[in-house]
């Protein structure tokens, strides 16, 4: 009887084994990645003050979502700054802030932004928002002391910064929060994404579209030509244009310094000679530049 239960345990091992050893098509669970690893150890933040959270962090774009509180944000000494924007609106007129907040950079980073995260949608408490690119958060961008002359003279480097402090020309605000972000040139309006009482931020992954192309209307004179600039969402984008071909840069001639429900009336056709190359490209938060046209007049 022991032999015959030897005998069954060695069989059971050789199975055992053999099944161990299949090289087959047997399928191979892949290993998959861990978000959170790619975005390193996870910081621990600030203890709040007892104060209750003020501030939402969320989206698949986080590794970790958070709730913060006003006393928590302050306490990220590493992430403050204190500095000045330009700002222009869409009437146009121009303003200077002094802030203090912390870098929209490194709050995103105590939170675990992820590689793949595209998107950043910042949310008011009445509903107001404002999305941006994830380069158009990280990229260069500028203080202009002399915005309202269109001149680069004095230009300093700003960051993105989500502020709980600020003062202005008209306003300003004590412990409500507020993002800034600086010009990429004289003439961006910043001030339409700048959002006040800010109470959520959401990263997503989401793809990044493009801005829709512009479309035009050509009236001919003489040697003369007249180009009527049109887009699917006007008030959304800022076109800018070049007469010589070269390709359009936030530095360019600015087709729509204002708003249409403000001062339509400086929105004015191009005069432009026959022979000429108009090329045109259409800025705006939230997505990316759209493509060039590009017309021979």
């Amino acid at each position: 009887m022991k032999k015959l239960c030897v005998i069954v345990l060695i069989l059971i091992l050789v199975s055992l084994t053999l099944a161990g050893c299949t090289t087959g098509d047997t399928p191979v669970a892949e290993e998959q990645p861990d978000v959170k690893a790619s975005v390193g150890e996870q910081p621990v933040l600030p203890q709040s003050d007892g104060d209750d959270p003020v501030l939402s962090l969320s989206g698949e774009g986080l590794a970790w979502p958070a709730d913060l509180s006003l006393s928590q944000l302050k306490k990220m000494d590493a992430g403050f700054v204190e500095t000045e924007y330009s700002a222009r609106n869409s009437w146009p007129t121009f303003r200077t802030y002094s802030v203090q907040g912390v870098l929209l950079t490194y709050l995103l980073e105590q939170v675990g932004i992820t590689d793949e995260a595209t998107l950043i949608t910042i949310t008011a408490e009445d509903g107001y928002r404002a999305t941006f690119t994830r380069e158009q958060i990280e990229e260069s961008r500028y203080n202009f002391p002399h915005a309202a002359d269109n001149s680069r003279d004095g230009e300093q480097e700003v960051p993105a910064v989500l502020a709980w402090s600020f003062v202005g020309d008209k306003y300003e605000s004590e412990d409500a929060l507020r993002n800034f972000v600086g010009q990429r040139s004289p003439s961006d309006v910043n001030t339409v994404v700048a959002v006040r009482d800010v109470c959520s931020i959401v990263v997503s992954t989401d793809p990044i579209e493009s801005w829709n192309s512009p479309q035009y209307e050509i009236n001919e004179s003489g040697t003369s030509v007249e180009v009527t600039l049109l887009h699917t969402t006007m008030d959304s984008v800022q076109l800018y244009y070049t007469l010589d071909g070269s390709t359009p840069t936030m530095d360019s001639s600015l087709y729509n310094p204002s708003a249409t429900y403000y001062q339509n009336e400086l929105i004015v056709p191009i005069q432009a000679s026959k022979g000429s190359t108009l090329s045109v490209i259409a800025f705006g938060y939230g997505k990316n530049p759209s493509e060039v046209i590009t017309i021979e007049l």
